[in-house]
């Protein structure tokens, strides 16, 4: 039996809420996987943060006690690295990002650019008209990998294909992006949309929107009746890594990744159209095997 004293404090911020079926729940139902598995852990949640006051949340998590501070968001990049030097006892955690120059902030990664290959292929083989639209938020982090690496899928099955991309410039917008995607569909021809990060979820909304055209998705949520497929977060991977690191003495520097090969990544195929299926299955397994590189950043956009 661990004792209270034993329990590790970990703290989630979050700028959306922890159900909003992305980037937030993702990692908070994560957190409670490995709290249920490990039985040690008290997790501590502040929902709604934007990067000025998550500084006076993380202060009250470092009063309270709190040993790692998750701040899930590149946007809380600036704040993390400026609080964590003069707390060097607490563990600082956030994502997306690769800086490693910190001794007590890991960084972590999730190689999105892998769910937008297969995406892209999906769209790629799924288009009739060969305009497909993609709804970014904005261009930095993983929206950015995903957002290329849906580029490259869709060429690598389709170059005749165009891929219209706006950015809606925000992480959190649902009207705009619900805007943009009915703008997509009624004036480019768009027959097949994507995109990145909780605002997609607005584009998702317009295209079901058109319920007897065939008009599909890509992305968040196979149970729409528009998605050929969908992708979604495992953070246990990292949450893991970084409890790993912690009990050997590392307390950051360190960058973790999330990617098909450990795990980060669950991937639902939904069409049954067998040539999109065959091209994903075989995608996939490629990068599950690690034999798959995708260039991301030699996609200009």
């Amino acid at each position: 039996e661990t004792h209270a004293d034993e329990k590790i404090r970990i703290a989630l911020i979050c700028e959306s809420t922890v159900d909003d079926g992305l980037w937030c729940e993702s990692m908070y139902s994560s957190l409670l996987h490995v709290q249920q598995r490990r039985g040690d852990i008290i997790i501590g949640l502040s929902e709604k943060q934007n990067p000025v006051a998550a500084g006076t949340s993380i202060m009250q998590f470092i009063a309270q006690g709190y040993d790692i501070i998750i701040a899930h968001g590149a946007q809380y990049a600036n704040i993390v690295k400026d609080l964590a030097p003069s707390h060097p006892t607490v563990i600082f955690a956030y994502g997306t990002g690769e800086d490693t120059s910190t001794p007590n902030v890991f960084s972590y990664t999730p190689k999105s650019e892998q769910t937008g290959y297969l995406n892209g292929i999906a769209a790629g083989l799924g288009t009739k008209t060969n305009v497909i639209g993609l709804i970014g938020s904005v261009d930095g982090g993983d929206a950015a990998r995903y957002d290329r690496g849906f580029v490259l899928g869709v060429r690598s099955v389709n170059p005749k294909a165009e891929v219209e991309i706006v950015h809606t410039g925000t992480y959190t917008d649902y009207i705009r992006s619900s805007q943009m995607a009915h703008l997509y569909v009624r004036t480019t021809g768009a027959d097949v949309l994507s995109g990145s990060s909780q605002q997609a979820r607005g584009a998702l909304r317009a295209v079901e929107d058109y319920p007897g055209e065939d008009i599909f998705w890509l992305g968040i949520d196979p149970n729409s009746p528009k998605a050929l497929a969908a992708q979604a977060y495992n953070w246990v991977p990292m949450i893991d890594a970084l409890l790993e690191n912690k009990s050997r003495g590392i307390r950051g520097g360190v960058n973790l990744s999330l990617c098909f090969e450990n795990g980060g990544f669950s991937y639902t195929i939904v069409t049954d159209q067998p040539e999109i299926r065959d091209a994903l299955n075989k995608a996939k397994g490629e990068l599950m095997k690690g034999n798959l590189v995708i260039d991301w950043k030699s996609v200009k956009l």
